[in-house]
C-alpha cells in the first residue's frame, strides 16, 4: 500500500505563526483553530458562538483536543483571530486546498469578487472588506483562494496575484468583464490554462467590432446554425421561460481588432429571451466572450452556465446560509481571517457528499449529532492508492475501494459501547500514521480537526454473557374494595 495523502487541515495549519506572547498562552493555537471551524459547522456565527459551543461539547472535544486550560473565552478567540497573519492563513488554506482538490484536465476555475458588508468601521473610516474568491465547479464546488482587495475597482490588480497562488495549468479559468484585460489573459496562457472572458464595453473597439460583425454577417445566416457552431433550447425552470441562443465562431480573420489578445481561438456569442410570466414582456439581451479554447457552441454553453456557480454556490450560500453581510466581525485582521475560515467550513460542507441535502441541512444534523459532525470534518483526510486486491484499514471516504465513514456509523463502528476510553483515545496519538498502524487490526482515521487517530474495533464486540433470569415476583393479595 502506498503511502496516503494528508489532507488534514491541522496537517496544515500546524505552521501558523501563533501571534500570541509565548508566557501569556493558555490555549493552543490549533484548539481554536479546530473549535471555530466545529462553531461554524453547527450554525454558530461568531466569537460568543464558538465560547458556548466549545462549553457545550466540552467533554466531546476533550477526546481529541489538549485544551490545558479549559474553553478559551469569546475575547481569546476574537484577540487571536484579529492578529493573526492574513497571507500566513492564506499559504496554509492554500496548501490545504491543493490537498483536497486534484484539480483534473479541464476543470472550471472561476474567479469573482465580494463585499462584506457589514465589515465597516466607522471609527476608523473603514470601508468593508472586499474579498477575490477563486472557485472550482468540479468535486461538488470548492474554494480554492481568496485574496483581499481595497475595493471593487482594484480586482484588476488583484486577479494577477490570486492567480500567481493557484496552479491552473490545463484548467479553463472564467472571469467576468472586469477581469478581461489582455495582460491578464496572457498571464493565464503562460501559467498554461485557457481563458474565456466576459468581453463587454469596457473594451470599446474590440466590443462594437464583434458586435457588428455578429450581428451583419452572422445572426441571420442559416449557414451557421450548425451542431458545432450553434446552440438553440428553451429552459422553463425557476418559474420563467427562457431561450438561449449560442453562436461559437471561429474563424477571427475578420475582426482584427482582436489580434492583440493572446492565443484567441473563439469568440461566443450568448443570446438570451426571457419571459418572466405569462403577462411579462419579453426581453432580450445579447452577451460576448473570448476564449482560448475550441468547443463546440453546446460546451461553451455549459461553461458559460458553469461560470455563474460561483454565484449561486459559494456568494449566495455565504449570505444566506453563514449570515455573512450581517457579521459585523471587523477589527483589525478578524473579518479578512473569518472569511477563509468561512471557505473552509463551505469546502468541507460541499465535500460531504453521504446525503444530498442542503448546506443549512447538513449544518442543522452537525449540530444534533455528533457523528455527523464527525463525518464532515473526516472527509478530505486521506486519499488511499492501494490495490484492488488490498483491502483498506484507515476507512476514509475520499477512498473509492474502501467503506465511507457513514457506513461506518451504520454499522455502529464508532460510538459503541466497547471502544477505548477517552484516556486511550487522547493519549497523544498525533501525527502521520506508520506502517505498523496501517497494518494493524485497527482502522486509523486522521481527522481534520486535529491530525488523530480515533481506535475503534474492527471485530464485532464480545457477546456478553445473558444474565441469569430473575425469578417472577410472588403474586401480590388484593386488598378488598372498600
Amino acid at each position: 500500500m502506498t503511502a496516503p495523502t494528508n489532507a488534514s487541515i491541522v496537517e496544515h495549519f500546524q505552521t501558523l505563526e501563533d501571534p500570541r506572547i509565548a508566557r501569556t498562552k493558555k490555549h493552543n493555537l490549533l484548539d481554536i483553530l479546530v473549535i471555530a471551524v466545529c462553531t461554524l459547522l453547527t450554525g454558530g456565527e461568531g466569537f460568543q458562538d464558538m465560547e458556548l459551543f466549545g462549553k457545550s461539547k466540552r467533554a466531546w472535544l476533550q477526546t481529541f483536543l489538549v485544551l490545558p486550560h479549559g474553553i478559551p473565552s469569546h475575547d481569546t478567540f476574537g484577540r487571536v483571530f484579529a492578529r493573526l497573519n492574513p497571507q500566513r492563513f492564506q499559504e496554509c488554506f492554500l496548501a490545504w486546498t491543493q490537498a483536497v482538490a486534484q484539480l483534473t484536465q479541464g476543470a472550471l476555475i472561476s474567479l469573482d469578487g465580494k463585499t462584506v458588508r457589514a465589515s465597516f468601521d466607522r471609527a476608523t473610516a473603514s470601508s468593508p472588506l472586499h474579498m477575490l474568491s477563486a472557485w472550482c465547479s468540479d468535486q461538488g464546488g470548492l474554494v480554492i483562494g481568496q485574496l483581499k482587495t481595497d475595493s471593487k475597482s482594484n480586482e484588476i490588480t488583484a486577479i494577477p496575484e490570486l492567480l500567481h497562488l493557484l496552479a491552473i495549468k490545463g484548467c479553463i479559468v472564467t472571469i467576468d468583464a472586469m477581469g478581461c484585460q489582455t495582460a491578464i489573459a496572457d498571464q493565464i496562457r503562460t501559467q498554461g490554462g485557457d481563458y474565456l472572458l466576459a468581453l463587454k464595453a469596457n473594451h470599446t473597439k474590440a466590443y462594437t467590432a464583434v458586435k457588428q460583425y455578429f450581428h451583419h454577417h452572422i445572426e441571420h445566416q442559416l449557414a451557421w446554425r450548425t451542431a458545432e457552431h450553434f446552440f438553440d433550447a428553451f429552459d422553463n425552470s425557476h418559474g420563467r421561460t427562457v431561450r438561449r441562443r449560442v453562436w461559437a465562431i471561429t474563424d477571427l480573420t475578420t475582426l482584427p481588432e482582436l489580434s492583440k489578445w493572446p492565443d484567441l481561438q473563439s469568440v461566443i456569442v450568448v443570446e438570451t429571451i426571457r419571459m418572466a410570466h405569462q403577462h411579462a414582456p419579453v426581453t432580450s439581451d445579447y452577451r460576448f466572450y473570448l476564449a482560448s479554447l475550441v468547443r463546440s457552441a453546446t460546451a461553451f454553453v455549459t461553461l458559460i452556465r458553469q461560470h455563474w456557480d460561483i454565484e449561486n454556490k459559494l456568494h449566495w450560500s455565504l449570505d444566506v446560509t453563514f449570515n455573512e453581510d450581517r457579521c459585523r466581525i471587523r477589527k483589525d485582521h478578524a473579518a479578512e481571517n473569518m472569511v477563509a475560515l468561512r471557505h473552509i467550513t463551505l469546502n468541507l460542507l460541499r465535500q460531504e457528499s453521504s446525503r444530498r441535502i442542503r448546506l443549512r441541512q447538513k449544518r442543522l444534523l452537525c449540530s444534533l449529532d455528533e457523528h455527523d459532525l464527525l463525518t464532515v470534518i473526516a472527509q478530505s483526510n486521506l486519499r488511499c492508492d492501494h490495490p484492488a486486491d488490498v483491502p483498506c484499514l484507515l476507512h476514509v471516504s475520499a477512498c473509492t475501494r474502501c467503506e465511507t465513514l457513514p457506513t461506518l456509523v451504520r454499522r455502529g463502528l464508532i460510538g459503541r459501547p466497547d471502544v477505548p476510553d477517552r484516556a486511550d483515545i487522547a493519549d497523544g496519538i498525533r501525527g502521520r500514521p506508520t506502517a505498523d498502524d496501517l497494518g494493524s487490526d485497527r482502522a486509523g482515521l486522521l481527522l481534520g480537526a486535529r491530525t488523530i487517530r480515533v481506535l475503534r474495533h474492527l471485530t464485532p464486540p464480545r457477546s456478553a454473557q445473558a444474565p441469569p433470569a430473575r425469578a417472577p415476583a410472588p403474586p401480590q393479595a388484593r386488598r378488598p374494595a372498600a
